[in-house]
């Protein structure tokens, strides 16, 4: 499934937003957004449909409601900036939803989207929004993004993990897993050590070694 654009909610609050501009031009760690909720009943639903339709297309809200959005018959951007529902944020603060349950820091997604968006213009293959020919989504940058930023807090969270583990056994020993040694036939040159799951590298070494001592002794 294609990642969505624009979506996203004020993480200290969890307040739904759409995001306009997802970086100011002399402010890059700032973008201006929408509260969802704020809007009135009447421009929730012209809004919406902009963001969930053409604004699916390009990686700028704003180029998308700037050509074709329009609530009451005048240019949705004036509309918007006039009753103040424009407001200025952090990027940090905003958690882009991005489909399922895939959510990502907007100032991370914009690193990803810039460096990409710096690539195209090299290549010379930047295209401006054409509402009469609406292209596909090509969201595979942001899917890349979250791809990698779950692999990320993957090994960060695994890491915590071990560190956790290895505080308890050493608060208290006698829980930590026990290595085991299959016993084989005296004329078997076979060796089997069984390492419990959650054991550190270092102490799984540490076993190896303690076992070719001991068999070394015999």
């Amino acid at each position: 499934m294609a990642a969505i654009r624009h979506v996203g909610v004020m993480r200290n609050t969890g307040s739904r937003v759409f995001v306009v501009w997802r970086s100011l031009p002399d402010d890059p760690e700032h973008c201006l957004i929408v509260y969802r909720d704020s809007l009135p009943e009447a421009y929730v639903h012209a809004v919406t449909d902009i963001v969930m339709g053409h604004g699916q297309s390009n990686i700028d809200l704003w180029e998308v409601m700037h050509k074709i959005g329009y609530l009451d018959g005048r240019k949705m951007l004036d509309v918007l900036h006039n009753m103040q529902h424009l407001r200025r944020v952090r990027t940090c603060d905003i958690d882009m939803h991005t489909g399922g349950n895939n959510k990502i820091s907007l100032d991370v997604l914009n690193k990803a989207l810039d460096e990409n968006q710096a690539k195209v213009q090299e290549d010379g293959k930047v295209k401006d929004f054409n509402p009469f020919n609406p292209q596909e989504a090509d969201t595979k940058v942001e899917e890349a993004t979250i791809v990698e930023q779950l692999l990320t807090d993957a090994q960060k969270y695994e890491k915590l993990a071990k560190e956790h583990y290895e505080r308890a056994y050493n608060l208290e020993p006698s829980l930590r897993p026990q290595t085991q040694v299959v016993e084989q036939p005296k004329d078997s040159k076979t060796i089997y050590l069984e390492i419990p799951e959650g054991i550190s590298q270092t102490k799984a070494i540490e076993k190896v070694k303690q076992l070719f001592a001991e068999r070394k002794a015999k």
